[in-house]
């Protein structure tokens, strides 16, 4: 079995109503068994590859990509047998990459795909952007609904296999360790991790959604530490009473030893507080168990 040089036969060009360019180029390839296996032909010497842009004699199109490949018999005589190869190049913007060969010859091969948004919403808050309380002239605490929200990224890929003790220990986590491109430590949350089993032939395997949201202040909780105890200079924990009625309290703002910080002190010797609630998890293992990309798939800097 030969399979010989592809050789240009023509080309047309088509411009569509959203102004992308698409060409059909079609080859010819010669070969000496009428029963000669498309994937051969397909990559005879001069077919372009998926993912290749047009080149067409001392001509070129760097835009057109590669994105379809058709192969058909062409029956010249009773012993000769040319077949005809048809290359789809357009502008418009592909769903996968190049990957193995060019050609996805396994569904457990298929390139992991990014995608993101971003979640607003609202929350209350009594501390300004320097981290000091917001009050009155009179020192009485005020509180504004302000927006807030978070980055999300979705990835989905394959796996040949899944681990469900370690899912459940990667679920509603924060990052322990780096990953991608700059997001340290409890920058990351694993929000979900949906998977769906597929079957290809006679063998299985799993697909992976996962969604993260990404907080750059951290995953931490702050707040202003302050009260209705305090704590005596002999180590007592005593209620702070309300001005003029012994069974109400007070709020007071307490310093690093749990004492009231007195009123002319008041926002200097404030302290505020961090409070790490969620915990972690090392996602870079997810890289080795099920293929999560690391770093992630594309030109991110």
């Amino acid at each position: 079995m030969t399979v010989g040089t592809a050789r240009p036969q023509s080309i047309t060009r088509e411009i569509g109503e959203d102004g992308h360019v698409t060409y059909q180029a079609v080859y010819a390839v010669s070969v000496t068994d009428p029963f000669e296996f498309p994937d051969n032909v397909s990559v005879a010497t001069g077919i372009p590859f998926y993912g290749d842009f047009l080149t067409w004699g001392s001509n070129s199109n760097p835009d057109a990509i590669c994105s379809k490949k058709v192969v058909n018999p062409v029956l010249i005589d009773a012993t000769n047998l040319e077949r005809t190869v048809t290359c789809t190049f357009t502008t418009k913007s592909g769903n996968r990459p190049r990957n193995l060969n060019n050609v996805v010859t396994n569904p457990v091969n298929e390139a992991w795909k990014a995608s993101g948004s971003f979640a607003t919403g609202t929350r209350i808050t009594s501390i300004d952007k320097n981290g000091a309380p917001i009050y009155t002239t009179a020192k009485e605490r005020k509180s504004f609904e302000t927006p807030d929200g978070y980055d999300t990224l979705h990835l989905k890929g394959p796996s040949l296999t899944i681990s469900m003790l370690q899912r459940a220990q990667a679920v509603l986590r924060c990052n322990s360790a780096t990953i991608w491109t700059g997001l340290t430590a409890r920058m990351v949350f694993l929000a979900q991790w949906q998977w769906e089993q597929l079957f290809h032939g006679g063998d299985d395997y799993f697909y992976h959604h996962l969604e993260f949201w990404i907080k750059y202040a951290g995953w931490n909780e702050v707040w202003l530490n302050a009260g209705t105890q305090y704590i005596s200079g002999g180590g007592q924990i005593i209620p702070i009473l309300a001005d003029n009625d012994s069974l109400g309290k007070n709020e007071r703002f307490l310093d690093g030893a749990g004492a009231v910080i007195p009123p002319a002190s008041v926002p200097g010797s404030i302290v505020t507080n961090t409070t790490q609630i969620i915990p972690e998890f090392d996602f870079t293992a997810l890289t080795a168990s099920i293929g999560m990309p690391n770093p992630l798939p594309g030109n991110f800097v």
